[in-house]
């Protein structure tokens, strides 16, 4: 499965570490209080599940990614999550065993988007939550900023969006899949849609 994941760096420089814990923080509201377990889908360096590590000091923690860099870095930083080098649309971990899958800012750097919610969806309990977050690819402040990004500092990420999404268009996307949102919120100025959906 043909996928753009590369190493992140996030840390690297002032912007995309600033950029990382707005929508960080933001994904990290969105996780239903009493989870006990979740899995996060092309984890990178593991900065989202070091923030849930200490939140939910007692939740069974897995992260997938297919970099090595990034897996490494994680292991580094993470003190309890299990970590997996992979494919995060065709991972081997047990049916129904997560309440909380989330997939951020994932969904446009897949091959398939389709197959990465079916996998999901496979993962998840029961009326599971499924996190996403995604850019939207509607507003014109994150295109000019996207674009003076992949420009400057983020030169290795021109290219790496296969698609784009709008408020819409993921929102159907998700129900098409199995998914019902139940609450929804906006990271980096509202440039990022973040999306709590409900397997149905």
């Amino acid at each position: 499965m043909k996928q753009t994941a590369v190493a992140q760096h996030a840390l690297s420089n002032p912007i995309s570490r600033l950029a990382l814990e707005d929508r960080l923080k933001v994904s990290l509201q969105m996780v239903p209080e009493n989870t006990t377990s979740l899995l996060d889908m092309g984890c990178g360096e593991g900065h989202f599940l070091a923030m849930v590590e200490k939140r939910f000091p007692a939740a069974k923690l897995v992260g997938v990614d297919q970099s090595d860099e990034n897996i490494r870095y994680a292991k580094r930083i993470l003190k309890r999550a299990r970590l997996i080098r992979g494919d995060a649309t065709k991972t081997e971990l047990r049916s129904s065993s997560f309440e909380v899958v989330s997939a951020l800012e994932l969904l446009d750097h897949v091959e398939s988007d389709t197959a990465l919610l079916s996998e999901a969806r496979r993962l998840l309990k029961p009326k599971g939550t499924l996190l996403i977050s995604i850019p939207d690819s509607s507003m014109l402040l994150w295109n000019i900023a996207w674009s003076v990004w992949t420009r400057t500092l983020g030169r290795k990420w021109e290219g790496k969006h296969l698609r784009g999404y709008d408020d819409r268009t993921v929102t159907e996307l998700l129900n098409k899949n199995g998914f019902s949102i139940k609450r929804k919120a906006r990271a980096l100025f509202g440039c990022l849609i973040v999306p709590a959906c409900e397997k149905d």
